[in-house]
């Protein structure tokens, strides 16, 4: 021991105090009372490590004292030496059992003394190391059993995230669904465990939907019988998924029966009543209710009056009337409206959960991941690296793509391929103000910055594409390769997931107006808007040089060309007409349209040409906002007509104003 050690030694006899102050005093601090009404007023000043007790004393004796010590938590734990010159046998298991640590017969013997204080002193200080170290492993096993805890219940909403991710009309809706059963089963009066395994069960309730195309999962219209179908399977998919993971418990039950009907017709089993575990009960109750008071692709969410009543006509049918009792007083009550205000944020913006998941799988080891190709970090990593640089501040999330690599490899074979890929990872890698960048696999790679105007993502832009044309003029294998592509802007609040598909959206748009481009999603359109009296004249002056042109997303010309010689021959033939009509959509200067407007515009376009124009008339889409109609046949005077035609064929369809319709015609001469 470091310090010295105090004792105190209690007896009524000066002679044996005097004895054993001497024996101990060269290794201890020793202090002494002559009676057990005297210690114990010691005891309340000072604490020692060890007492030395007499037994028999006038007055308290030692086993009153030694009573009176357990019965104060300051003095209970303090080790106890009994003194006697009673060799009775009775008396030292008497003294056991009140709590005295060991004997010392009198009169003292100076060795068995010292050795018996010293093995007291050692056993405590060790019993009481060995008590705190129980605490602290204790602490930290509760700490870790925390945290595991955290991480699973995190797991579990990043889970449920994206799984309502794959429609973004349902963004927290498994959050919602669980507050809302939580409150039910409060209500019931159901303990903190239970509530616990129930908040996991309806967080996992839809988990199947992950195998559910998203075209049947995000359809706006009626669905078929055969696609309501696979709608039904998600409650068996998501029993099978989570069947094989013990810690979810009964979300298994309520993933397969979260549809099934009190009066038995529901599905995937048909079970009735009481049959159908009660949280899976509790949990139809608050799926339906979500469902009605989201807004779904299909319609908007209904009025509180309306879904209250709904809820009533599905009382004994659908519902459990007991338990939809309890809700319908929640719902008065308008604590459903509190939750639900409550989570908007929350869990509409999962990216707070979703981030700090990933960012523990990133700190984890995954930055090690590099792809041996290019040097860039692999999907895994290089996204944990973005989502924790997408919170900080505004940004832009590049997706590039290298044009024309199957076509390299078929030419000069795979490595000259692995090559091209190698050069393009080192330009990005040498790209300013980078905050996260990886190879999205294939021919792709993903680049966030923190630039976040226009003119710095355009900087990033010029850098890749002169990197690129520097390449193509080294090295002549190269020639047919450029890169594309698509920008989403920005905010600390976008998910990685949505700036993705955005960036994908622009990345289409750019390769679909010519390969070598780039696109800015939501934004008007790059470079030159498309201009259907320049556009036509460029392609009537291509169509007379037959193999010299080269048309709009890289379609073979030779195609075109072979498609004009085949209709000038056929003028020849029958003396008939043949006019070319140039159609152009336009975004506008002053007029901002969503992208999937835009796709909506020109997909209705297509339609309407196709309606209008004759069999023996052609047409083509010759970039991402233009048609090309060949009219055979018709006269000079109809061709307006037919255009008016499709102008008023297409705005039946599609209700957006905002597109501008513009058109060229030209006459071909024999």
């Amino acid at each position: 021991m470091t310090d010295r050690a105090k004792i105190l030694i209690v007896d009524d006899d000066p002679l044996n105090i005097r004895n054993a102050v001497r024996i101990l005093k060269e290794n201890y601090d020793v202090t002494y009372a002559t009676s057990g009404e005297k210690a114990l007023e010691l005891l309340e000043k000072d604490i020692p490590h060890l007492i030395l007790l007499d037994l028999h004393m006038p007055g308290m004796n030692g086993f009153e004292v030694l009573e009176n010590m357990k019965n104060q938590e300051k003095l209970q734990d303090i080790p106890v030496i009994f003194l006697t010159a009673d060799s009775n046998q009775s008396t030292e298991v008497q003294g056991l059992l009140a709590g005295a640590r060991d004997f010392i017969a009198k009169p003292f013997m100076d060795e068995i003394v010292k050795q018996r204080v010293k093995n007291i002193l050692e056993l405590d200080l060790l019993q009481k190391q060995l008590k705190e170290e129980v605490a602290r492993q204790t602490q930290k096993a509760e700490e870790r059993r925390k945290q595991m805890e955290e991480m699973s219940f995190q797991t579990v909403q990043a889970l449920a995230g994206a799984i309502d991710a794959k429609d973004r009309y349902t963004k927290g809706h498994s959050a919602r669904v669980a507050e809302y059963s939580v409150l039910i089963a409060r209500e019931l009066g159901w303990d903190k465990e239970r509530i616990d395994k129930l908040r996991y069960a309806a967080l996992l309730h839809d988990v199947g939907k992950i195998g559910i195309p998203d075209a049947v999962l995000n359809k706006p219209g009626r669905l078929s019988d055969i696609e309501f179908g696979i709608i039904k399977s998600h409650t068996t998919t998501g029993c099978e998924i989570l069947s094989n993971i013990s810690t979810v418990g009964d979300a298994v039950d309520v993933a397969r029966h979260h549809h099934e009907r009190f009066d038995g017709t529901g599905y995937p089993d048909r079970l009735s009543e009481h049959s159908i575990s009660e949280m899976a009960r509790i949990v139809c109750i608050a799926d339906a209710y979500d469902a009605m008071n989201s807004k779904r692709i299909y319609r908007n969410s209904l009025p509180e009056e309306v879904i209250r009543a709904e809820l009533v006509r599905g009382r004994k049918t659908q519902f459990d009337p007991e338990v939809l009792d309890v809700f319908l007083r929640l719902f008065d009550e308008d604590k459903l409206q509190q939750t639900k205000e409550k989570f908007r944020d929350d869990v509409n913006d999962n990216s707070t959960i979703i981030r700090r998941l990933f960012k523990s799988v990133y700190d984890s080891g995954f930055s090690n991941q590099i792809d041996s190709l290019t040097g860039l970090p692999l999907r895994h990593s290089g996204e944990a690296m973005i989502r924790e640089k997408l919170p900080e501040r505004d940004g832009a999330l590049l997706l590039i793509d290298v044009d024309n690599l199957k076509k390299l490899n078929d030419l000069y074979g795979h490595k000259a391929g692995d090559d091209l890929l190698r050069h393009v990872g080192q330009f990005i890698a040498d790209l300013p103000d980078i905050a996260g960048m990886f190879r999205a696999g294939g021919d792709e790679f993903v680049v966030f910055t923190n630039r976040s105007s226009d003119d710095d993502v355009m900087k990033i832009i010029d850098s890749l594409h002169a990197s690129m044309e520097q390449l193509r003029k080294d090295n002549s294998i190269f020639k047919y390769n450029t890169l594309s592509c698509g920008v989403a802007m920005t905010t600390t609040t976008t998910l990685l997931e949505d700036a993705y598909s955005q960036a994908d959206k622009a990345l289409y748009y750019a390769k679909k107006n010519g390969k070598d481009g780039y696109h800015f999603y939501q934004k008007e359109l790059a470079g030159r808007l498309p201009d259907s009296h320049a556009d036509l004249d460029a392609m009537v002056k291509a169509f007379s040089v037959a193999g010299d042109y080269k048309g709009a997303m890289s379609v073979d010309s030779r195609e075109f060309v072979r498609l004009f010689e085949y209709v000038k021959s056929m003028q020849k033939r029958y003396e008939n007409n043949v006019h070319l009509v140039m159609i152009t959509m336009d975004v506008g200067s002053e007029s901002s349209i969503p992208m999937e407007k835009i796709t909506e515009g020109v997909e209705a376009m297509g339609d309407s040409i196709r309606r209008t124009i004759r069999k023996v008339d052609i047409f083509t889409m010759y970039s991402s906002m233009q048609y090309l109609i060949i009219l055979f046949g018709s006269k000079d005077e109809e061709v307006d007509r037919i255009v008016d035609r499709i102008f008023s064929n297409f705005y039946k369809t599609y209700s957006e104003r905002r597109l501008e319709l513009s058109y060229a015609v030209e006459k071909i001469n024999a």
